[in-house]
């Protein structure tokens, strides 16, 4: 599905560069952009047990996609800046998922960290609708889906700069280093801060994610 992981194949298994071919993914437009007013906005707010501002993650919580670097940084911007911050992260049940509500638990975070399980694209698209940005925190991918969908209704995105994500997100995303929580930290705080910085990831992320097309 990219370059990263076609040259990882031909490094690991000795394949010939010329018998590999890259096909790029894309968004399927089940997640659509959506403007809620503000008793609906609201409604789905308290659906939840959020507040704003929060940011989002998609996706499975194995261990590579590296979510405790999230959740320490959104518990350390909460310990030092006076806008609380929280996170929503939408997954499938695993035994991952349960080891993760385990350590939120231990952690007394369970204000700050919903986890909301799974949850179909129609209240996925209200919610992108009402995030600050998409963070994907992951240390390795294949192609990184869950970011162009965020990028093709307009949600900012925050990336790790692991593995193929720098070439699909392009200059569409704000990249962080996947070790380093402090940088991701500061990323956030930009977030939060700047908003001609959320609509111009917004601007970039909606070109970016129309680069991606099944047809194609």
């Amino acid at each position: 599905p990219t370059n990263y992981v076609k040259n990882e194949v031909i490094k690991k298994l000795k394949i010939s560069s010329d018998k590999i071919f890259v096909t790029y993914e894309a968004a399927s437009g089940s997640i659509k952009e959506t403007i809620l007013n503000k008793t609906q906005s609201q409604k789905v707010l308290n659906k939840y047990g959020l507040g704003q501002p929060f940011v989002v993650y998609t996706g499975n919580v194995y261990p590579h996609k590296n979510i405790d670097i999230l959740i320490d940084a959104i518990a350390i911007h909460n310990q030092n800046k006076e806008v609380d911050l929280q996170l929503a992260i939408i997954c499938a049940r695993s035994i991952f998922y349960d080891r993760l509500q385990n350590k939120i638990n231990q952690k007394n975070l369970q204000h700050t960290v919903k986890l909301l399980g799974y949850i179909d694209d129609s209240e996925i698209s209200k919610l992108y609708s009402l995030a600050l940005s998409l963070v994907h925190p992951s240390k390795m991918e294949g192609f990184g889906l869950t970011g162009i969908e965020a990028m093709s209704v307009g949600l900012p995105v925050i990336s790790s700069s692991a593995s193929c994500l720098p070439e699909i997100y392009g200059d569409a995303a704000l990249f962080f280093d996947p070790n380093n929580v402090t940088e991701l930290v500061s990323k956030l705080e930009q977030i939060i801060s700047d908003s001609t910085l959320r609509e111009q990831l917004s601007t970039q992320g909606y070109l970016q994610a129309r680069k991606y097309s099944w047809d194609k």
